[in-house]
């Protein structure tokens, strides 16, 4: 019997080793997908709190102007690339002269309406 004196890897061998590195390279690049939505949510979170800050700051000069109307109020404003619906509603409180003013922030044209920023803040007329 001859023996030969080859080394090197089997077939089996190098075909386990490439399952295991493409297994690595699919969990990178779903980690990484997740990632990239997960920066984009955030990137639409960031912009709706301005646009819902925003909203609130022009309420705030309108209560300054004794311009607070009680009932819903929409704007659309467009931010960052995105066009958004600003949904303002003022109601009266218990105590004379002062509002409680919502704010909600959706994206313009998504279909569930989803609010991604709200604010809520007590403004008083000016007399």
């Amino acid at each position: 019997m001859i023996r030969s004196n080859h080394s090197g890897f089997t077939l089996i061998e190098v075909m386990i080793a490439l399952l295991i590195v493409s297994v690595g390279v699919v969990s990178v690049i779903d980690a990484t997908n997740k990632y990239t939505v997960a920066q984009v949510e955030l990137e639409k979170k960031v912009l709706a709190g301005w646009v819902a800050s925003n909203a609130l700051a022009i309420a705030r000069f309108d209560s300054l102007t004794d311009r607070v109307k009680q009932g819903n109020t929409r704007s659309t404003v467009k931010m960052g690339g995105h066009q958004w619906r600003a949904t303002v509603q003022s109601e009266e409180t218990d105590v004379e002269s002062v509002f409680l003013v919502t704010v909600e922030v959706s994206l313009e044209g998504d279909p569930t309406k989803r609010v991604i920023a709200s604010l809520t803040s007590a403004l008083t007329e000016s007399k």
